[in-house]
């Protein structure tokens, strides 16, 4: 209920509380005061009664009222996080330190002024040990008060339809699975107005997701994508608008190598695309993209590096699209 309604509701109330007192001839007069905070946690109105019937209002914040408050103070956490730069970062930072004081939540303020403290605004700085406490601390904190920005809803990813050729006639298939159950190490996806992320992966641990925040304001809807392992992984994200989709028979190489387990290299195609191929030292792999981008792991093989592979894009008929390479390889 907005703030409006619940001043109609009062206003109707007092109206016919006073008749019937008036009509029971036990009129009581009083002067009431409604004292409203200026604070960013704002008492909810209430309307009570006393045991004799007398009609009062109450600006105690409700349950309701400091949860709806303790979110919105995660949410600008959240906003700090994933929507800089600020034309400034010290107000910013101020507002997010002055709503968490008056959230009633000991421990969100307690964190929230660490992490004013500690933030490091100027160029080239690196953020503390203590400031990377904080945050993480306040990213526990804030998933515990369950805020949804922090709380991600998994989802089957979209895949591209399935190829009219026989994928195994072209390598091993490594391909990326719709699940919604999240593996083990994959990237936190955040952000205001979270939506739900939607996620795939391979037999051999790989995943991809995608994800959109910022998804209730029309001036900065973000999208996102992330890809990796168990070893590690990245993510990028991008103002809805900005051009990032690749044109046939464009590839590129997002990531490769790593320097711990097997190694990996996601590439990114063009919505042309439907299935690409793999090859590295010897071995050959296919996998049908999600979201734009596959995401191979293999083995090393012999004198092998891990950067020298070759990627090949094609359509769904088996037309070569384009190729790429990496390290010593060529196309």
């Amino acid at each position: 209920m907005s703030y409006e309604s619940v001043i109609d509701h009062m206003q109707r109330e007092l109206v016919a509380g006073a008749t019937r007192r008036r009509r029971r001839e036990r009129i009581h007069r009083g002067v009431a005061a409604v004292v409203v905070a200026t604070a960013l946690v704002v008492g909810a109105v209430a309307l009570t009664h006393d045991d004799q019937g007398a009609s009062r209002l109450s600006t105690e914040p409700t349950a309701g009222a400091l949860a709806a408050a303790r979110t919105e103070v995660c949410n600008k956490f959240l906003d700090l996080q994933t929507n800089p730069p600020f034309p400034d970062s010290a107000l910013a930072l101020e507002q997010f330190a002055t709503a968490a004081a008056t959230s009633r939540d000991i421990t969100l303020a307690q964190l929230a002024t660490e992490y004013r403290d500690t933030y490091a605004t100027g160029a080239g700085q690196v953020s503390s040990d203590r400031h990377i406490e904080a945050l993480n601390a306040l990213v526990m904190r804030c998933r515990a008060l369950g805020t949804p920005g922090l709380n991600p809803v998994y989802v089957l990813a979209t895949v591209v339809p399935p190829a009219r050729v026989d994928l195994s006639a072209y390598g091993t298939e490594q391909m990326l699975r719709p699940t919604a159950r999240p593996p083990l190490g994959v990237s936190l996806a955040q952000g205001r107005d979270l939506s739900p992320v939607q996620l795939a992966v391979s037999d051999r641990g790989a995943w991809v997701t995608t994800w959109a925040y910022n998804v209730g304001s029309p001036e900065d809807p973000r999208v996102c994508r992330s890809t990796g392992t168990q070893q590690g992984g990245g993510f990028g994200c991008r103002r809805v608008g900005e051009a990032s989709v690749l044109s046939p028979p464009e590839l590129r190489i997002e990531h490769s190598g790593g320097n711990t387990g097997d190694p990996t290299a996601s590439i990114a195609v063009s919505d042309a695309t439907s299935f690409v191929v793999f090859e590295t030292g010897g071995q050959r792999y296919v996998q049908q993209p999600v979201a734009g981008i596959t995401i191979f792991v293999w083995q090393l093989a012999g004198s092998s590096s891990r950067l020298d592979f070759t990627a090949r894009a094609y359509d769904a008929d088996g037309g070569a699209l384009g190729c790429v390479a990496s390290g010593s390889r060529s196309c």
